[in-house]
């Protein structure tokens, strides 16, 4: 696991800390904003200083129906974009932490109604998978790597892939991999996804 993804996961207790109370963030504009799939809650994307590209940035979920919670999502200093799964349940954040490091954060609603992350290295995770369903000999380098969130599938399945370069030796394009959020693996394998996909309705009766 890196060092920048463990200070990320020592910093999420105080995150999760700041609540309706603080929103909207003093001192930050809105810069973006959607809707969840069921229109329970919003997703808002805030920017310390608008000119300023490399300036703090905070992604807050504010909630429209009372079972879900205001909250501060994720905080960074670059870009980020988010998918949310279509029952609500799962956010994934995609965030190009510099010019070389894109990093997958993944997060799951709880019982209290707050969203909390996956505390795992996806990019490393997922490095290791591909070096092993490739059958490379040894992990391969890279000094830009990039692990993304796709799609959300059903079932908490989640469609990502990873991607990079060592520059002038070897490149990575787009290398997919599913993660099932419910029980913490990997897979390649997209037929046990599309397994169940195709049903037939039950015929309707004639009035």
């Amino acid at each position: 696991m890196t060092l920048l993804y463990r200070l990320l996961l020592l910093a999420w207790p105080v995150t999760c800390l700041l609540a309706a109370d603080d929103f909207p963030p003093a001192g930050f504009t809105e810069m973006s904003s959607g809707e969840s799939p069921r229109g329970t809650f919003k997703i808002i994307h805030f920017k310390r200083d608008p000119k300023d590209f490399s300036s703090e940035s905070q992604v807050w979920l504010e909630a429209l129906k009372l079972e879900f919670k205001t909250q501060l999502l994720f905080k960074h200093e670059n870009r980020a974009g988010w998918l949310i799964s279509e029952d609500e349940e799962f956010i994934a954040i995609n965030h190009h932490a510099g010019s070389g490091d894109g990093l997958l954060h993944l997060f799951a609603r709880g019982k209290d109604g707050l969203f909390r992350e996956k505390p795992k290295d996806f990019r490393e995770a997922a490095c290791k998978l591909m070096t092993a369903q490739l059958k490379l000999k040894k992990e391969p380098g890279f000094d830009h790597e990039y692990c993304y969130a796709d799609a959300w599938l059903r079932d908490g399945y989640l469609l990502g892939h990873l991607e990079g370069n060592y520059s002038g030796v070897h490149f990575l394009d787009e290398w997919y991999f599913i993660y099932d959020m419910k029980s913490d693996r990997f897979s390649w394998d997209l037929s046990k996804i599309n397994r169940g996909a195709f049903q037939l309705m039950k015929p309707q009766k004639k009035p």
